[in-house]
């Protein structure tokens, strides 16, 4: 079992294009969990303590849930857009494949 995306996608011609497909929907899941991530973390850190700065003073942040879940969103929609860029440019590589492969072969 690979692990890579598109590890079933093959190609003679292409093998550039492959690899940037490849490298672009790693990265892509690897966005995709960071924007899962970040509204977890903010959740759970939202029930922190107010912290104290020193001669009285603290910091606290209200609204850390909220924007902890728009900086996941913000990270979410380019993963997707990302993710389909790499299958698109992995459909092209297959379809070069499939097209050369039955041209040589008549």
């Amino acid at each position: 079992m690979k692990l890579y995306p598109y590890s079933t996608v093959e190609t003679s011609h292409l093998k550039s294009l492959l690899l940037a497909a490849r490298l672009l929907g790693g990265l892509s899941y690897i966005m995709l969990v960071v924007s899962m991530l970040i509204p977890v973390f903010g959740v759970l850190a939202s029930f922190a303590q107010p912290m104290q700065l020193g001669r009285g003073m603290t910091a606290t942040i209200d609204n850390l849930t909220v924007a902890s879940f728009s900086a996941g969103f913000a990270f979410l929609i380019p993963s997707l857009f990302l993710l389909a860029f790499s299958g698109i440019c992995a459909a092209i590589v297959s379809c070069e494949h499939k097209y050369t492969s039955t041209t040589h072969s008549l």
